[in-house]
């Protein structure tokens, strides 16, 4: 999505792309290892979040459940490779420029107005008035003043999808609003 966006002329196979984003098997991956990649590449990425990236270097999956909550907690342990996000949030910590602090919608849209890719984590069957959670990122590309386009890489796939404000914020803020984040990439 944000390599589409900022390098249209390259090409970025799966396997390349699995690569990117430290991918293992079957595994949900978390974008720290992409952003991670894109800072190497001269990337500016920004990070706004209340989630303790230190906390869950150290103590991995007994903050995802003290953080989350035991579903989705225990979703992101049974599928994710939770060693791994580990050493990623290590590096992390000491690479990204994090603001801990809770986005709004408005903050998204003023990244956009501003010419920034905005990314963010979120539940894709809130997204879809769905009952559970599968982890799920999104790129936002677009807003008016009650709706925001996304570029949805779900299944199905939605180039660009339009979702008003408060599906998007149930869907952002899963389990709870303090579990929202965005990411703002700049070339």
């Amino acid at each position: 999505m944000v390599l589409a966006y900022f390098e249209p002329h390259e090409e970025y196979s799966w396997d390349r792309l699995d690569t990117i984003s430290g991918k293992v098997g079957d595994r949900w991956t978390w974008p720290m290892a992409s952003m991670l990649w894109l800072d190497d590449r001269g990337y500016k990425v920004t990070d706004y979040t209340l989630f303790d990236f230190e906390r869950f270097g150290e103590e991995g999956g007994a903050y995802l459940i003290e953080w989350y909550g035991e579903e989705m907690g225990r979703a992101q342990i049974a599928h994710g490779n939770i060693p791994g996000e580990m050493r990623y949030a290590k590096e992390y910590v000491r690479r990204a420029t994090i603001h801990k602090t809770l986005p709004t919608t408005k903050d998204v849209r003023a990244e956009l107005a501003r010419g920034a890719l905005v990314m963010c984590g979120l539940n894709a069957y809130a997204l879809d008035d769905e009952v559970g959670y599968e982890g799920h990122a999104i790129l936002v590309k677009g807003f008016d003043a009650h709706t925001l386009l996304l570029h949805d890489p779900g299944s199905p796939p939605h180039a660009n999808r339009v979702v008003d404000d408060a599906r998007f914020e149930r869907a952002w803020g899963y389990p709870t609003a303090s579990a929202q984040f965005m990411l703002v990439i700049q070339k």
